[in-house]
């Protein structure tokens, strides 16, 4: 292993975002940890949501739910998906449009 790598790998190890989505939970920080449960709670039951929909179901913070659903794709817990919503956009008007979303990678099985 390079220097470089060992070097990358240890700032991810330290990083606890990281380690609360690899390890499903770490008890240094149990906010990031209850998150993440409500988050991967919320995706197992085979749902597909997006950022703004997890952020309003947790209650925390975008930055919060957008990093650990970043980790979460990084250690292929979770994998992003296009879908497409309905938005209105005058009265009596609606647009299709897509959105991003994110579902576990069990969801299709």
């Amino acid at each position: 292993m390079t220097d470089t790598a060992h070097r990358i790998e240890q700032v991810e190890v330290s990083n606890p975002y990281s380690m609360v989505v690899l390890n499903d939970s770490d008890e240094r920080v149990p906010e990031l940890t209850a998150i993440w449960a409500e988050i991967r709670a919320r995706l197992n039951d085979n749902g597909t949501y997006t950022v703004d929909d997890l952020v309003d179901a947790t209650g925390a913070h975008r930055s919060i739910v957008r990093a650990l659903l970043y980790y979460g794709r990084k250690h292929r817990k979770v994998r992003m998906v296009e879908i497409r919503r309905s938005v209105e956009v005058a009265r009596d008007l609606f647009m299709s449009r897509p959105v991003r979303a994110f579902r576990t990678w069990a969801s299709d099985r």
